[in-house]
């Protein structure tokens, strides 16, 4: 069961949700809620800031997991590994053609950043080139070793 309320907060848009899934034979009682800020300038740029709860997450990483992000089973009833999250994201449209994009999660408890700039190009009008990064910083160490992880993609987008 869920649900969900938007409004705006002066200028900018807020939204607020919660769902709670019940025991079933292959998860116990859930929930996961998120409140949501957004807010445009008349610039192009755009701002997002949000937080997440997710009650069957965990408070605490173990620190020889380092793929948690990246190999960790997400589904609806478990959308962040912690069980408290914020996210913040940046966007600016250049142009038509040209999009950035940066975006941020910060996970209390994991001490751990996830940051993925986002680059997007449109090459013709339904072919468009993404370059995006995913970087992960672990505040805490591994047997003295930071936990760093980090991907870079590259991405044709062919519209038909």
């Amino acid at each position: 069961a869920g649900a969900g309320l938007a409004g705006n907060l002066g200028t900018a848009a807020l939204k607020a949700e919660g769902t709670w899934f019940g025991e079933n034979d292959t998860i116990a009682d859930s929930f996961s809620g998120a409140l949501d800020i957004q807010y445009g300038f008349k610039s192009g740029i755009n701002l997002i800031f949000s937080y997440l709860y997710n009650s069957a997450g965990s408070n605490t990483l173990d620190l020889n997991d380092q793929g948690i992000f990246v190999f960790s089973e997400l589904s609806a009833d478990n959308l962040m590994p912690s069980k408290n999250s914020l996210f913040g994201d940046i966007s600016y449209t250049f142009n038509p053609l040209i999009t950035a994009d940066l975006g941020t999660i910060y996970t209390f408890g994991f001490d751990m950043f996830f940051i993925m700039p986002n680059f997007t190009y449109s090459i013709t009008e339904n072919l468009d080139l993404n370059v995006l990064a995913q970087v992960f910083v672990a505040l805490k160490t591994v047997q003295g070793t930071p936990g760093n992880n980090n991907f870079v993609y590259i991405r044709f987008k062919w519209s038909f």
